[in-house]
């Protein structure tokens, strides 16, 4: 492996790493509605940067990790990382191919 690619694979584990870290951070409760689901954040952006490295099968490891951590229903946060990464890989698809006058694949997913 090259150091170029060891240093991707660093910056990718280490930002799951830091989404973890930042979903335990307390805070007031005055701001708790406003804290950001940082798993789903992470998962959006690399979805986007890197779709071969993140699919279905690792949101739905991630999102069990985030349960365990939390300590939440088993499966929660899992079920709403896989449909977060499933809409975003269908809709990051739509703007790789374009609108070339054929119907988009995201419409066709959701619409029927």
């Amino acid at each position: 492996m090259s150091n170029r690619r060891r240093a991707h694979a660093l910056i990718f584990a280490g930002s799951i790493i830091f989404a973890f870290l930042l979903q335990l951070t307390p805070l007031p409760l005055a701001l708790a509605a406003f804290k950001p689901y940082w798993l789903a954040l992470v998962m959006i952006y690399w979805a986007i940067e890197a779709p071969h490295r993140v699919g279905l099968g690792f949101a739905f490891l991630i999102g069990l990790g985030g349960d365990l951590l939390i300590g939440q229903v088993l499966g929660e946060q899992a079920l709403r990382l896989v449909v977060l990464v499933f809409i975003v890989l269908v809709a990051s698809f739509d703007l790789l191919l374009g609108y070339t006058g054929i119907v988009s694949f995201a419409h066709t997913m959701f619409f029927g």
